[in-house]
């Protein structure tokens, strides 16, 4: 059989551009010695045998086989143990002793031990599959009827017959065949004596099936007697369907109509599956075959049909002429309506070609090669062929290549047919090749037979040899002895480097086993080492000793030891002293090859032979042991430079592990070089003298080295540096592609190219990538130049062609622009005119794949439409080819669906589609996942197949190179493996692991090496990772309340002035006076990362009294619980006060945290500043506290400074005291009394702007020096909010100052901190020229949140961080109110929608969301609920209080809870009670706690369906999930019975009121509503402005007519109620039981054509957004696409690109900049070139970027993304040096674009090293490159691959944490990727390693299951919709 990994799938890029023991050991013994000897082994071994088989509990007995040292007597034992075994299986046993079962081992020279069974794959039972020997049949009769004429093919079967005749061998009352999936009618089984005796046994009983042995039992009456004859009979049934094994059903288009075929594949163990026989290769029969069919259909088999019968219902039966004896896998049988060309041999044996009748035109190649090289063949191997015609049939789905069945080859139509218009050389080669190797498999596998499968490779790999000497006959300009070193013997040097390879005799038993071993070392290895056998042999010797062996043989079965004594016995009649056995064996029986590592000494030389092995701390699979202990008897040929001999060179055999080479000169330039034409299967090693004398020479004169031994030096330089141990290390190996530059032949290049494909997989995801790409492009180049584009089937020399394409192919592949773009042009031109395709056969599969990866949508469909109608196979592979190349991920996993789909894809193509979309980066991860979540699927139909199983596996695996993929495919294969669903994929993935193994070890090793090497040869780049795992326990952090404290005097120096940033420290002291509440003997707060100093802790009575109580021994340090805790020698007593005194250090480090270094660039100096994150619980990192909200103390601050350096804290400074050293002590005010997480200190060198409000508050804002500039905007916005807040709070500002300052590295948005507001610089600093609208708003918006926190937290702080959101919710609604005041065109109230309320809708619609009000102790549970429910619900609930209580009350209840709560600690309640008592004294009869304690003490929020009926509706609430099936978190339940208290407002069609509707409270379930209009027409709107918090859903009838308002008039309906439409809508229709589905919520975007408001289209943009996630793998995405583009265009059209930051409104701004960005982001060309024109502009001109700043991030997105390295480089390089921190964003973002997996490998490995990336913005920078579907796979590995290290940085987070999480996940909808999330939330769970992700990764495994059921109950009604609409 030919595997189909020749069609492209193990190659890189293909010619078209696509992408033990020994045998006599030299002892010898005479006659009689030897047979004593060998009877009394028998003996020992009978005896042994039958201890271990009684004694054993089991069936598995043990056999011990002995192999007796036999004596060096000078004399050739006749018989030895090999022979006896040998002998033994010919009989039908795998026996070695008295038929007790023994496996094939070691035949001469050693012992083993063995079971009884070969090892099986672990995903196996180790059962025994073999048939009894008892019977044995001589004659079959087989009738087969495949019904394929039924209307439904899914009703299609066959039926038939068969009579087997049998000879008994040994008494058995038992009958044992194989079947398969056939339903076998029992009444029909008939069984008898052949000679009709009426005394002979009889059937007993019913049969039985052994399914797991695929075993027939049919029971007798009595046993049948040895030597008689019987015969059993029997019918059977099974469906016809398209299986690729057994006989199967194929079919294909002709005409618009659809034909159907039968055809068979049967090698190796399938012909079970067609009908009962004993389906083992050495059982061997003839066969009468009768097939019947219908009058219009044709039928074939092995033999000429004899004569045709006519059948009932108009059937036609063929009878066929009686075989040959044969066995039962090589029979074939096809039923079809093809045509044929047909012609005869000169022996007279007819020769015919079948195909469809319309590709019946492209036999004739096969024809006239098949015919010239069975008539060589016949000539060659000196044997006629047997059989009187030989068929070959090309059928539209196989899954091999072909199969040799004897008479009837059947092939895969890309390797039988040929256009000699458009097929390409390597088409025409590849037929050539297939039929050669098919036709030689008919003396080789047919004629003569091994006699078990553990031979294969005696099939195959003669096959795999002898197919060249075919061609090589036929065409021997293709020089085809020279391609087989390329082709075959490196190739499978690579998988037999593996210490997981296997010998080429192997022990096989289970299917799987048998199918593992259809891989490249049966064939490439097989025909490697027949080759060299040849080679010493000579040519002369080795054909006819082959003639012998064929002839001595035919018709019968045999083991490779019948070979080597044929050729044995021929060399010794020649005189020639060969024992080939003796040599072969060593190559045969034992896995892997040698490297001969030569080593010159003057005139001689040392070789040394070693086992290579690709990784050489792997030992060798124990399954296969050494006999020879991996010493190979090895044919070693050389040469030199003046004695250049390539023709004839001396060869000295190497026995042993040493050799020497003698006479050699002693010029040490004057190179010796080993393996002459690469003729031996063996590596070579040198010194490094002689080394670089081959180097040199090549780069000299390459010439004088013959071209196969210049494709062997890369080859094996390359493959030397990667086992790491041998004198060639990486950069020598690159170091021999240095001449490349001037090579211009085929076969070096080809070797080369396949090397650096392993650096390519290596680098591929590496900063070293580019640098790498541009040294091979700098070697491909000058052949390039030299071949052209101009290629000429008929003119151009075979493997001038083959070079043209592999340069063209490498150019475009490396990203030479000009090769690219004429790619695309003749594309193109194609496209333009589809039927006059000009581009050469040769150069299709460079220019579909490179014109598809630079297009989209168009360019596929269109390669997919001729993909279908395509005629060509081979033209139908190159397309499949092509169409892998699409750089668009939805795309890709469009066809990666299609692959398994035979609508679209034939099942024989689909594991090539896979693979060939693997080499795709982009595809590869998609690949990987695509196959896990499909694997039981997949495994079901190619998991019993031979080559395809394992191409898949190694096909997506090749380039894994960490410790992560590692893990992935070992869980994924131990999963597997326990359910038993491996199968033949077992030993690949085995292999995996040590080829991913040794990538990992490659990096390691070889990585920074190579990058310095490239980095000198092409320029310099950038790299770099980082990681740093530990494990943080779970805590409860919450302190006793014994003690509280009063007063702190802290005084800390950030020493940040070494010359060495990792010997920065802090140091510090720290006196607390402490109140005892009660009696207590410890003293107890927190510490954290701290160093105390013992000796300098001091406790003392406050008042000084000498009996207070005293220190006791040394502090403890509970790190659990970041507790100190100080023991005193008798209690404290209540109500006394003490002070406690110590001093402390610690590192002085970029934590982000606690007291923390930041730095900067300026003027090329490296600028440090020390600054402060204390909240929610790192106060306790920059000195010891108390260090929880509700305890509140006064400060006396002390900060330590150099000058110039300024320090700044939450008070002004009181004095500043000189210090020894030059230090300044700048002492400040003692603060208000306030929590420490308040507490803020800065040490820096930064410059201010500053002002006073109205009421003399000193207002200041620092920067940068170079930033100042930028404070301007924050300085005047915030003195306006502060005093506007001041009024509306009617409480003034308490400090005597307010600081804001802005820092360069900051984990938030930015802290309140009293009196010193810490930002991030994105937060503060605003430029009117270079920052967006956007940038000001977020700068404006973010000084009004913390400013309001002066108050709500500050002022007055919750008593534990439960009531977190009565600080955040009170900000986040306040900030608007602030904003509103300065900047009242902004429409800041009507923002709010869609920035607050919309947005946390979705969050709070999940059953694992939280209530506002939350129990919570650990300090991951603290940093879990900062997240969007305290902030953005917080904000949306009190907005809708203040619009129940009226602005009034709600402004005059605050102000009383301030000024009654001042400087203390609150509950909600105390809030409730101010608004109450407000509104009581106002006549409002309101109790608040009794309405707000349904929003806030229950998670969620309820829809509101509103049925009409006539004038009135009933409202119904409930709570809305997202997910209805999911349960509400238990952790939190509900009191209110999910029942809230909502104001409800509405309006009507005819009373529209917008302003001041009615609202009525709806406090039960249920509500009525009346006085609306009768008219249908006539809609109602609830929820008006959308001032509640619930969603609305209505009765079908008004939803209809509110939409139809949209449609006519959408400007009847308030801007805002129109998003609360569309966002409802969607909601709604996610959650899918409400009366809203997803083509009514789509309607509501039909109307947005003439939308032309900000606040609507963001919210159908945000709600599209999730159908984008949904849909973005999908088929549906393109009319998704084209939809939204057709809504968007005319807004695009509308707004168009000239933009004014001062001219244009607020909000136009926006629009615009949203406008502009979803019609680039749809594809829309002229958006895409327009952002492309103008960055260009920009790098053309650096310093004038005259892009407007609103559409900066579109600019840069689009621009890098349809860029490359250039473009991206520019990027990083202007963000490196960019001084206005919202810019830095803006690039950030855009860098995230690129389309190309290496470039966003490289930013996500810079994204965690600070040299690139600030670690504030690594989440934002990981977050970004999610949102890039081709980076979001690679962030998901990289966060998993990384976790440990992110979670130490960023786990304790609170925003950070949360929004990678979810960033990261959004878009998961399979199950595959739920199962991925839950198994990796379970493994970190178990080592405490999720921390404040722990709620962030429960809602994501909540969202993943609604997306899934989403996509199960909305896709295929959405992709309806969508091409109605689209």
């Amino acid at each position: 059989m030919r595997g189909d990994s020749q069609q492209g799938l193990n190659y890189y890029v293909d010619k078209d551009g696509n992408g033990g023991s020994g045998g006599n050991s030299g002892c010898y013994i005479t006659t009689v010695t030897g047979f004593i000897l060998v009877l009394l082994a028998i003996a020992i071994a009978v005896g042994v045998g039958l201890i271990v088989f009684f004694a054993s509990p089991s069936k598995e007995q043990k056999c011990i086989c002995e192999y007796p040292e036999i004596p060096d007597t000078g004399t050739t034992a006749p018989l030895t143990w090999e022979s006896v075994c040998k002998n033994l299986t010919d009989a039908g046993k795998d026996s070695c002793t008295m038929g007790l079962p023994c496996p094939n081992g070691p035949d001469v020279g050693g012992t083993a031990t063995t079971t009884t069974t070969t090892t099986a794959p672990t995903t196996k039972p180790t059962v025994d599959v073999r048939l009894p020997t008892n019977l044995h049949p001589h004659h079959y009769k087989v009738e087969l009827y495949p019904d394929m004429y039924k209307q439904n093919p899914e009703d299609f079967e066959f039926t038939g017959s068969v009579e087997i005749l049998l000879e008994c061998k040994e008494p058995t009352d038992e009958v044992i065949f194989h079947i398969k999936a056939l339903t076998i009618d029992d009444a029909s089984i008939e069984f008898s004596e052949a000679n009709g005796a009426a005394d002979g046994p009889k059937k007993q009983g019913q049969f039985e099936e052994d399914e797991e042995r695929q075993f027939f039992i049919q029971k007798l009456d009595k046993p049948m007697v040895k030597g008689k004859n019987y015969t059993i009979k029997m019918t059977f049934r099974a469906p016809l369907t398209k299986g690729l094994a057994g006989l199967y059903l194929s079919s294909y288009e002709e005409g618009g109509v659809t034909k159907y075929l039968a055809t068979t594949q049967f090698q190796p163990t399938d012909t079970r599956r067609a009908f009962p026989c004993f389906d083992e290769p050495g059982v061997k029969s003839t066969f009468d075959i009768t097939l019947v069919r219908k009058e219009a259909m044709v039928s074939l088999s092995n033999m000429e049909i004899k004569q045709t019968e006519n059948r009932a219902g108009g059937l036609k039966a063929d009878v066929y002429q009686t075989t040959v004896i044969m066995p039962t896998y090589l029979l074939a049988f096809v039923v079809c309506d093809f045509d044929k060309s047909e012609g005869v041999t000169t022996s007279g044996t007819k020769f015919r070609v079948w195909s469809r009748k319309e590709a019946v035109n492209q036999t004739r190649y096969a024809l006239g090669t098949g015919i010239a090289i069975l008539e060589y063949f016949e000539d060659y191997f000196d044997v006629d062929f047997p059989l009187p015609k030989q068929d070959m049939i090309a059928v539209p789905d196989f899954a091999a290549g072909a199969m040799e069945n004897w008479g009837l080859i059947i092939y895969r139509e890309t390797a039988l047919l040929y256009d000699n218009t458009g097929s390409s050389a390597s088409n025409k080669q590849r037929v050539a090749v297939v039929v050669s190797h098919e036709l030689a498999h008919q003396w080789f596998g047919n004629l003569v037979t091994p006699g078990w499968w553990d031979d294969l490779w005696l099939n195959e790999g003669f096959a795999s040899y002898v197919e060249y000497l075919g061609v090589d006959f036929v065409h021997p300009e293709w020089k085809m002895m020279e391609q087989f070193v390329v082709e075959d013997l490196e190739d499978v040097f690579k998988l037999d480097g593996l210490a997981s390879s296997h010998p080429v005799y192997v022990p096989v038993g289970h299917p799987d086993e048998i199918n593992e071993i259809f891989d490249r070392i049966s064939y490439a290895k097989g025909a490697s080492i027949i080759r060299m056998m040849n080679n010493f042999l000579t040519e002369g010797t080795f054909r006819k000793g082959l003639a012998n062996y064929l002839r001595d043989n035919a018709y019968g079965n045999t083991h490779h030891t019948d070979l080597w004594n044929s050729l044995t016995d021929q060399a010794t009649s020649e005189g020639k002293d060969i024992n080939v056995g003796e040599i072969m064996n060593t190559w045969v029986r034992q896995m892997g090859y040698p490297v001969v590592t030569v080593s010159r000494n003057g005139a001689s030389a040392e070789a040394v032979q070693k086992h290579y092995l690709l990784d050489p701390s792997q030992t060798p699979d124990s399954k296969y042991p050494s006999a020879y202990n991996y010493i190979w008897k090895i044919p070693l040929s050389f040469t030199t430079k003046s004695e250049s001999n390539f023709t004839d060179p001396p060869m000295i055999w190497m026995n042993e592990e040493t050799k020497s080479l003698n006479e050699l000169t002693t010029d040490t330039n004057d190179w010796l070089l080993v393996n002459v034409n690469q003729m031996g299967y063996y590596r070579v090693d040198y010194d490094t003298t002689n080394w670089n004398a081959l180097i040199s020479q090549l780069k000299d004169n390459h010439t004088a080295i013959q071209g196969r031994n210049r494709a062997q030096l890369i080859d094996d330089a390359f493959s030397l540096s990667r086992a790491g141990i041998h004198n060639v290390d990486i950069t020598m190996a690159m170091q021999t592609t240095n001449y490349l530059i001037n090579e211009r032949e085929y076969i070096p290049w080809w070797a080369a190219i396949e090397n650096l494909r392993y650096i390519t997989q290596m680098l591929g995801s590496t900063g070293s990538y580019g640098d790498y790409n541009k040294y091979i492009l700098e070697q491909i180049l000058p052949l390039y130049d030299f071949v052209g584009w101009n290629d000429s089937l008929t003119n151009d020399p075979h493997l001038e062609q083959f070079t043209r394409s592999l340069a063209i192919s490498q150019a475009c592949a490396r990203g030479y622009q000009e090769c690219k773009d004429q790619a695309s042009e003749l594309y193109k031109e194609w496209m333009d005119s589809p039927d006059d395709n000009k581009i050469s056969p040769n150069l299709k599969g460079t220019v579909y794949c490179n014109a598809i990866a630079n297009g989209g949508i168009e360019e596929w469909d269109f390669a997919f439409e001729r993909f279908q109608n395509e005629n060509l196979a081979g033209e139908r592979v190159r397309l499949l080819q092509g169409m892998a190349c699409s750089t668009q991920p939805w795309i890709l996993s469009r066809y990666l669906s299609w692959s398994i789909d035979e609508r679209y894809i034939r099942k024989q193509d689909a594991v090539a589609v896979l693979v060939y979309i693997s080499r795709n980066r982009i595809g590869l991860p998609l690949v990987w996942d695509f196959v896990r979540a499909q694997w039981n699927y997949i495994f079901d139909e190619y998991g019993k197949g031979a080559f395809s199983f394992t191409n898949l596996i190694n096909g997506i695996t090749e380039t894994f190179n960490t410790d992560f993929q590692l893990q992935e495919v070992k869980s994924f294969m131990d999963a597997k493996a326990a359910i038993n669903k491996l199968g033949s994929g077992q030993r690949a993935f085995e292999q995996v692991l040590e080829k991913t193994t040794s990538n990992i070890k490659w990096m390691e090793n070889n990585y920074d090496k190579l990058k310095i090497w490239l980095q000198n040869s092409t320029g310099p780049d950038f790299g770099g990772t980082t990681t740093a795992p530990t494990t943080k326990p779970n805590i409860d952090v919450r302190l006793p309340t014994n003690l509280h404290p009063h007063h702190y005097k802290v005084e800390l120096y950030p020493d940040m002035y070494k010359q060495n940033p990792e010997d920065f420290e802090f140091t510090g002291s720290v006196e607390i006076l402490l109140e005892c509440k009660e009696p207590t003997d410890e003293v107890v707060f927190h510490i954290k990362a701290l160093t105390i100093d013992d000796a300098s802790i001091e406790f003392s009575e406050a008042s000084g009294a000498a009996d207070a109580p005293k220190k006791q021994g040394q502090f403890e340090e509970d790190e659990e619980r970041q507790f100190f805790i100080q023991k005193l020698d008798k209690p404290m007593v209540k109500g006394n006060n003490y002070t406690i005194k110590m001093a402390f250090r610690a590192p002085l480090t970029k934590g982000l945290a606690g007291l923390y270094l930041s730095s900067y660039e300026e003027g090329g100096v490296t600028k440090y500043l020390a600054t402060t994150q204390f909240q929610p619980t790192d106060t306790r990192r920059a000195f010891p506290c108390f260090d929880e909200p509700g305890v509140k103390s006064t400060f006396d601050i002390t900060l330590v400074r150099k000058e110039p350096m300024v320090s700044l804290s939450n008070m002004e400074i009181k004095q500043t005291v000189d210090r020894a050293g030059g230090l300044k002590a700048d002492v400040y005010q003692t603060t208000v009394i306030m929590p420490t997480y308040l507490l803020a200190f800065v040490v820096c060198d930064f410059d201010k702007s500053e002002g006073v409000t109205a009421s003399g508050t000193k207002f200041r804002v620092w920067s940068r020096k170079e930033a100042v500039n930028q404070t301007r905007y924050a300085l005047d916005t915030g003195i306006a909010i502060l005093e506007h807040f001041e009024d509306y709070f009617d409480v003034d500002f308490p400090l005597p100052k307010q600081d804001m300052i802005a820092v360069p590295d900051f984990a938030a948005g930015a802290m309140e901190n009293w009196g010193l507001i810490i930002y991030r610089e994105t937060a503060l600093l605003y430029d009117n020229t270079g920052s967006s609208a956007a940038n000001k708003q977020r700068v404006a918006v973010v000084v009004s949140h913390e400013l309001a926190h002066q108050w709500f937290g500050n002022l007055v702080t919750p008593g534990w961080w439960d009531d977190l959101w009565l600080n955040e919710g009170f900000a986040s609604y306040v900030e608007y109110l602030g904003v509103d005041f300065v900047h009242p065109e902004w429409k800041m109230m009507e923002q709010f929608v869609v920035e607050d309320l919309e947005d946390v809708f979705k969050l709070d619609g999940l059953a694992s969301s939280h209530p506002l009000y939350v129990p919570v102790g650990h300090p991951d549970e603290i940093n879990e609920i900062f997240d969007r429910i305290s902030y953005a619900k917080g904000a949306s609930i009190i907005r809708m209080m203040n619009n129940f209580l009226t602005e009034d009350t709600f402004r005059n209840g605050l102000a009383n809870y301030l000024k009654d709560n001042a400087y203390g600690n609150t509950h909600h309640t105390d809030l409730w009670n101010s608004l109450t008592d407000q509104a009581t004294s106002e006549g409002k009869d309101i109790d608040v706690g009794e309405i707000m304690n349904t929003w806030v003490r229950q998670m969620g929020y309820p829809v509101v369906t509103v049925s009409r009926n006539g004038a009135s509706a009933e409202a119904v609430q409930k709570h809305y999930l997202l997910d209805p099936s999911q349960t509400p978190d238990p952790k939190y339940p509900s009191a209110y019975n999910y029942i809230w208290k909502i104001p409800l407002s509405f309006t009507t069609k005819s009373e529209s009121n917008f302003t001041d509707p009615p609202m009525i409270w709806m406090n039960e379930e249920t509500k009525s509503l009346n006085g609306l209009p009768t008219d249908t027409n006539d809609w109602v709107l609830v929820n008006v402005n959308q001032m509640g918090y619930y969603r609305v859903d209505y009765d079908t009838t008004n939803w209809n007519a509110l939409i139809g308002q949209l449609n006519v008039s959408h400007t009847a309906i308030q801007g805002r109620n129109r998003a609360q439409l569309i966002d409802d809508a969607f909601s709604l229709s996610r959650a899918g039981i409400h009366n809203v589905d997803i083509t009514m919520a789509m309607q509501t975007t039909n109307y947005l054509i003439n939308e032309r408001e900000y606040i609507p289209w963001w919210t159908a943009i945000e709600n599209l957004r999730y159908i984008t996630r949904m849909l973005g793998s999908t088929g549906s995405y393109g009319d998704y696409n084209k939809y939204i583009l057709k809504q968007i265009l005319p807004l695009y059209d509308f707004v168009g690109w000239n933009d004014s930051l001062t001219n244009d409104p607020h909000l136009e701004q926006f629009t615009r900049s949203l406008a502009i960005s979803q019609a680039c982001a749809r594809g829309y060309q002229e958006c895409k070139d327009q952002a492309s024109a103008l960055y260009k502009e920009w790098m053309d001109s650096p310093d004038d970027n005259k892009i407007s700043p609103n559409l900066k991030g579109t600019v840069y997105c689009n621009a890098i993304a349809n860029g490359g390295i250039e473009e991206w480089d520019f990027a990083f390089e202007r963000f490196q040096n960019e001084n206005l921190a919202g810019e830095r964003v803006r690039l950030l973002q855009g860098m995230a674009c690129s389309t190309q997996p290496w470039i966003l490998s490289r930013y996500l490995s810079w994204s965690i090293d600070e040299r690139y990336i600030r670690k504030q913005d690594a989440v934002a920078v990981l977050v970004y490159i999610s949102r890039n579907r081709i980076g979001l796979p690679l962030v998901w590995n990289f966060v998993r691959a990384q976790w440990d290290y992110i979670f130490d940085e960023y786990g304790r987070g609170f925003f950070s944490f949360t929004s990678l999480i979810n960033g990261i996940t959004e878009t998961f909808n399979t199950e595959f990727q739920l199962q991925e999330v839950k198994s990796f939330m379970d493994a970190k769970a178990a080592i405490n390693k999720l921390g404040s992700g722990q709620r962030a990764f429960e809602q994501v495994l909540e969202k993943t299951s609604s997306n899934i059921k989403w996509m199960e109950n909305n896709y295929d009604k959405l992709g309806t919709w969508l091409q109605e609409n689209s």
